[in-house]
């Protein structure tokens, strides 16, 4: 568990439009999302290596939460980390993603051609 991004949403009062946004992000009942929240814990997270999908959803669901008014923490290694960072990791994330997928293409090029 300790080589996972978290987010986690700092508030004693949870509304229907906090629950909304992140039910849109991880599976499980209102009661267990809302229990989550209220006692402190990680409301989503993902591996490192792999879940480029997950990584960004994490991302999304920081900026809505944050749109309605909570205060929202991101972790990386358990340690407090910032939207800055976590914005900064997705782009090189897909900026590696299209190199790979750029040098497969012209490897497979090479193949056909020769």
């Amino acid at each position: 568990m300790n080589n996972k991004i978290k987010i986690k949403i700092i508030t004693d009062k949870v509304s229907v439009n906090l629950i909304k946004i992140v039910k849109k992000y991880r599976e499980g009942s209102i009661g267990e999302i809302k229990e989550d929240i209220l006692k402190g814990n990680y409301v989503l997270s993902c591996g490192y290596s792999g879940d480029f999908e997950r990584f960004k959803n994490i991302i999304k669901c920081y900026e809505e939460v944050s749109k309605l008014g909570y205060t929202v923490e991101l972790y990386e290694h358990n340690r407090k980390s910032t939207i800055e960072f976590f914005r900064n990791w997705a782009k090189s994330m897909a900026d590696t993603r299209r190199q790979t997928e750029e040098n497969w293409d012209e490897l497979l090029d090479d193949d056909i051609t020769n």
